[in-house]
């Protein structure tokens, strides 16, 4: 049980390294086979484009992991006492964390929309649910990363440059 909690934990770390493994390669087999061959392949540049955006998304969650996000907290350390700064990081989280449920539940709704009105990718004919499920998938993730991050007790050690006043 311990073991599938950890790779469940690290999840979008798996996702977003395969995604962009698949995007690298696939990028390298049609600039390749493009000018070496003379043979473009139409479907790898569309699936790259595909996988490199899973992967963007996942990287999302794996910021929102170790803290590292984009935000902005400098200001907050040298213009106000600790714990006034803590509670805007915190209201700044909430606010995360309402955004990202909001986006969780609108993706959803696009992906049912998908479902009824079917849409398919131009070359390879992949049906776009599976593009844009990695809307509502990365959503969720941000939304339990900073529900992770609002009971932490301690920062995690990635983000040691934040105590320091970095951003």
């Amino acid at each position: 049980m311990k073991k599938f909690l950890y790779v469940l934990d690290d999840l979008d770390k798996y996702i977003a390294v395969a995604t962009l493994t698949t995007t690298i390669l696939l990028l390298a087999v049609q600039v390749f086979s493009r000018y070496v061959f003379k043979l473009p392949i139409a479907w790898a540049e569309e699936i790259s484009r595909f996988t490199f955006v899973w992967a963007v998304y996942m990287g999302v969650s794996m910021a929102a992991r170790s803290n590292e996000h984009i935000r902005v907290v400098a200001h907050f350390k040298l213009l106000f006492p600790d714990n006034i700064s803590k509670k805007i990081i915190i209201f700044g989280d909430i606010v995360t964390l309402l955004f990202s449920l909001v986006l969780t539940v609108y993706g959803v709704k696009v992906l049912f929309s998908l479902i009824e009105y079917p849409f398919t990718a131009p070359v390879t004919g992949i049906s776009m649910v599976w593009v844009y499920a990695i809307i509502p998938i990365a959503f969720m993730s941000l939304s339990i990363r900073t529900i992770q991050a609002l009971f932490r007790k301690e920062p995690p050690e990635n983000s040691k440059h934040l105590e320091e006043g970095g951003l």
